[in-house]
């Protein structure tokens, strides 16, 4: 028979697996009796957390261990959903410090002596909407951005949709099928979530998050739909690969993260590849994340003005001409370089909603 301290230990190593928690239920699988539960509570090895749930480490719990303990105490069908698991799942949400857990709906669980805890019912969670994070039961990221659609509006949600989307979490396929799915169809507000998966269906090669939000304030604008990750080719070969483009009017749009666009190589890198744009008749403005989230009018102006022009035109550079580089009046002078073929001036320096055309 083993020993106090034996039972001690594999108290402990059964805890260790559960955020340093244990139930009434497994302290009797161990071979505690209910004397021996109250005498390590005396002793100080336990303390009670919740109804049934102990825990083997003094100190106030973490924000971790009281959603465990939670799980625990409302039993094995229980999963942190809504603002939980969004803080789990690292959803880029506002949240608020409240513990959530969803149980089936026929169960009259309450959350017993932890404060905070808000407990839901549900007649429409199935196994296919839970995942484990970190050894607890959670709603899968689809399924808790269809929840907490009730909570926050239209662009929060849109931006926390595209971060699940690049981290791989949501497949925007597979969440409108769950929003057709007859048990969800009829949740309100999941149009909004359905707006915003709409925009990765429509551009299934966007790569980043702010690509993601350019495309939805163009559609708001109602400007015409753009071809995505558009390769721009002359001469027979591929010279670049643009965010978005209006192949008919030669104009493209690229979008310039810090991450991949910030360093000194990368400016420089960028600078050839808009020269070899420019030169194959095309205009390229340039948007930052900044101005996507806080002054999008100006790029918004510029692809309303350029569009509205008739495409597509030949804008190519001139070719150098054979006249003496130092006369003033001669084709290959600065002044003459910075025109095009048909005489106009050249396109804006790079900047915000600005052309970086022929020039």
């Amino acid at each position: 028979m083993p020993t106090s301290a034996e039972r001690d230990l594999a108290i402990m190593a059964f805890a260790a697996q559960q955020h340093g928690l244990v139930t009434w239920s497994q302290l009797l699988s161990l071979g505690i009796t209910p004397r021996g539960v109250q005498s390590r509570i005396r002793r100080g090895l336990l303390r009670r957390v919740a109804r049934g749930v102990y825990s083997v480490s003094p100190g106030e719990l973490s924000w971790m261990q009281r959603a465990a303990a939670m799980c625990l105490q409302l039993g094995p069908d229980s999963v942190l959903s809504h603002g939980s698991a969004a803080r789990l799942l690292h959803l880029d949400l506002r949240l608020r410090d409240v513990i959530e857990v969803t149980v089936p709906h026929p169960c009259r669980a309450k959350a017993g002596t932890l404060d905070r805890v808000r407990v839901h019912r549900s007649r429409s969670l199935t196994e296919s909407d839970v995942c484990w994070v970190a050894g607890l039961r959670v709603t899968t990221a689809a399924r808790t951005l269809i929840d907490l659609a009730l909570r926050y509006e239209d662009l929060p949600l849109a931006k926390a949709l595209d971060d699940a989307v690049m981290r791989e979490l949501v497949h925007p396929p597979a969440l409108m099928q769950l929003l057709d799915a007859p048990h969800l169809r009829a949740r309100r507000r999941s149009r909004s979530v359905r707006l915003a998966a709409q925009t990765w269906l429509d551009h299934p090669d966007m790569e980043s998050v702010f690509e993601a939000r350019v495309a939805r304030i163009l559609e708001l604008a109602g400007l015409p739909a753009p071809v995505c990750q558009y390769r721009i080719s002359a001469g027979g070969k591929q010279i670049a690969r643009v965010d978005f483009a209006w192949p008919e009017h030669k104009i493209a749009l690229e979008v310039d993260g810090r991450r991949y666009h910030g360093s000194p190589r990368a400016m420089e890198r960028d600078s050839l590849r808009a020269n070899r744009i420019a030169a194959a008749g095309w205009i390229v403005l340039r948007v930052t994340p900044n101005e996507v989230e806080t002054n999008p009018a100006p790029l918004i102006d510029a692809l309303r003005r350029h569009l509205s022009q008739p495409g597509p035109r030949n804008r190519t550079y001139l070719a150098p001409s054979p006249a003496s580089p130092t006369s003033p009046t001669s084709p290959t002078s600065p002044a003459q370089r910075g025109r095009r073929q048909d005489g106009s001036a050249g396109g804006d320096p790079p900047g915000s909603g600005r052309a970086v055309g022929a020039i």
